[in-house]
């Protein structure tokens, strides 16, 4: 392992420790390195050859930690520091016997509020994910997960994966953290813009940790989208509409299953999707469907019927479908449904087809045309696509 308690009592990293070799059993030796995890004493090995420098516990050991990697390690002891700089006392490894005797990376009490935060570098299984953090909520924690990575470039379009989704967080907005060990920074990565069911584009801040902990880690304000953002989202979205209607897929997944049957019915296949139907929708990634197949859901099933929408019966019928999955985040499904249910429809009013007349409730104006020859359908995309970049560098300036 490569961090320990010092004899100061502060965590510390292998390359901070001494180079003495400490004996696995010393009488007066008062340079003395403990485990976080079953707090018994451990010692310097390796520096020397292939094997690297580490902490070593004594010889039949049978503390948990042991088989811990060197980053997952660097990035709670860059953790504790930050976080001991600004006056707050970290625990590591601590047990929560309030849930389920789970073992926390750090605990920290900050602002009145009790916080977790766990470090996931390695793929983690969805049902014990939601075992963990469920059990951390329900016990009155706050739990924010971190990813580890390096910074590489401020807009990333990728594919979503459960490490990267687990660490999504609707609240007060979309967003996600992890660690830039090399540079010592904290990544906050915001605007996850999900066009297809496993791609999403976001971009990425490196913020030093030179600033409070409370500051970076609780944000209040949306931040504002760079103008980079919408150049490669617009590339993003002609690329993908093109592809989409070149090439209908042959295999459908329930969710196309339930919603090409409306198109059948109007003689259309799913590539005729209206371009209204094909909006990206900033903030809200999480839905395991393309957005032309659950927008083109919330068109049949509530905007063309042409009466008032109400977000929250939008939701229950979203749920009670059951063909629209989302990925397992920190939030609940239900808080990510919503919030692209409700994105989605303000985008929506922008256009004249419904209007925002209360909190959760619009009001359609105007049902959609849906049949349309491929050749119009390319000119509305083209037409959407220059109409809705404008609408969001507009917003964000």
């Amino acid at each position: 392992m490569f961090t320990a308690i010092s004899p100061s009592g502060k965590l510390i990293h292998v390359t901070s420790a001494g180079n003495e070799f400490i004996p696995p059993n010393p009488i007066s030796e008062k340079k003395q390195y403990t485990c976080p995890v079953c707090r018994k004493e451990v010692f310097t090995r390796g520096g020397k050859g292939k094997v690297r420098k580490h902490f070593a516990h004594r010889h039949n050991s049978s503390c948990l930690r042991i088989n811990e990697t060197e980053e997952h390690a660097l990035a709670k002891t860059v953790l504790c520091t930050w976080l001991e700089t600004y006056g707050y006392k970290p625990y590591v490894e601590k047990v929560i016997p309030e849930a389920d005797g789970q073992r926390a990376d750090i605990l920290v009490y900050m602002g009145g509020e009790k916080v977790i935060l766990e470090i996931q570098h390695s793929p983690l299984p969805e049902m014990e994910f939601v075992k963990r953090q469920f059990n951390y909520l329900k016990a009155g924690y706050t739990v924010i997960w971190l990813g580890i990575k390096n910074y590489t470039k401020k807009v990333n379009t990728g594919k979503i994966t459960n490490l990267e989704s687990l660490r999504l967080c609707t609240s007060p907005f979309q967003h996600s953290f992890s660690l830039d060990l090399a540079a010592g920074k904290l990544l906050f990565e915001y605007g996850h813009t999900q066009l297809q069911a496993s791609k999403y584009t976001y971009e990425t801040a490196s913020l030093p940790l030179s600033d409070s902990p409370v500051h970076l880690l609780f944000p209040e304000k949306q931040p504002k989208l760079s103008k980079e953002f919408f150049q490669v989202l617009e590339k993003e979205w002609k690329r993908t509409s093109v592809i989409k209607r070149k090439h209908p897929k042959p295999d459908l997944t329930e969710a196309e299953k339930s919603v090409i049957i409306y198109y059948w019915k109007n003689q259309l296949n799913l590539n005729y999707f209206p371009a209204l139907c094909f909006l990206p929708v900033p903030y809200t990634a999480g839905i395991k469907a393309g957005a032309e197949v659950w927008q083109s859901w919330l068109l049949f099933n509530f905007v063309q019927r042409g009466h008032n929408i109400i977000v929250s019966e939008v939701l229950k019928e979203m749920i009670r479908s059951a063909v629209f999955p989302v990925y397992v985040q920190s939030s609940h499904a239900n808080n990510v449904m919503r919030a692209a249910i409700k994105e989605y429809l303000i985008l929506l009013s922008s256009t004249g087809a419904v209007r925002h007349t209360y909190p959760g409730v619009f009001e359609v104006l105007q049902p959609l045309t849906i049949k349309k020859t491929l050749g119009t359908l390319y000119a509305d995309d083209d037409w959407i696509r220059k109409k809705f970049i404008n609408y969001f560098e507009c917003k964000n300036n």
